[in-house]
């Protein structure tokens, strides 16, 4: 049965649901959260039979990578394997916040990464999640929660409808999604490429010319 759990804004009950949150990850789960963006599935970024059930539940294409949230600056540097000036700046400037950026990486993820060289990663802007991700032991593999080409699902109880039975745990925070997905850039080591232009907008021109 999937469980529901809420977090409270404070005090002893919000760092024990907090503390259930991580332990059902911990132990193999998969999770429906929100985000400051859209409603997302996540796993334990190293598990990768629990990322497996998620591609499996979403009926993603398995060819195609999720990304990871991280806690902070210093955990997205130590997965990638290029964080040049130019990354640093945009990172500084817009996290906490709605931009996932892919840089090339070791393949230390396996299960996200689905055999390219890249990873997408993001600190989000959301409290509960980074709350969690101080109790995790790495980042947290993340998708939008939907199943794959129908529209990404607003809130708790559309979940529970459409995807419930194969969660082990949705997790409900009191507050709102922003509605909309990260902007996706891509950075190859000289230049920038935009992926996805989403919640954060970028202006082309300006970003090409910090690659210059």
């Amino acid at each position: 049965m999937t469980r529901r759990i809420a977090i409270p804004p404070a005090g002893a009950a919000r760092t024990a649901a907090l503390d259930a949150w991580a332990e059902t990850l911990r132990a193999g789960g998969i999770c429906a959260f929100p985000t400051d963006t859209v409603w997302g599935l996540g796993a334990c970024a190293a598990d990768e039979r629990a990322i497996q059930r998620i591609y499996d539940v979403k009926g993603r294409a398995d060819t195609k990578p999720m990304q990871l949230l991280v806690r902070d600056l210093a955990a997205a540097r130590s997965i990638a394997g290029d964080w040049g000036p130019e990354v640093d700046a945009l990172t500084r400037a817009h996290w906490p916040g709605a931009l996932t950026i892919v840089v090339r990486a070791p393949g230390r993820y396996p299960g996200a990464q689905r055999g390219v060289g890249t990873i997408g990663l993001r600190v989000p802007d959301r409290p509960a999640v980074l709350e969690l991700l101080d109790r995790l032991d790495g980042p947290l593999a993340a998708t939008s929660a939907n199943i794959s080409g129908e529209p990404e699902l607003p809130d708790a109880g559309a979940i529970m409808a459409r995807m419930g039975d194969s969660l082990d745990a949705v997790i409900e925070d009191g507050t709102s999604v922003g509605g909309l997905a990260s902007t996706v850039l891509e950075w190859d080591g000289s230049g920038w490429r935009v992926l996805r232009q989403g919640a954060v907008r970028l202006d082309e021109t300006r970003l090409d010319e910090t690659n210059e």
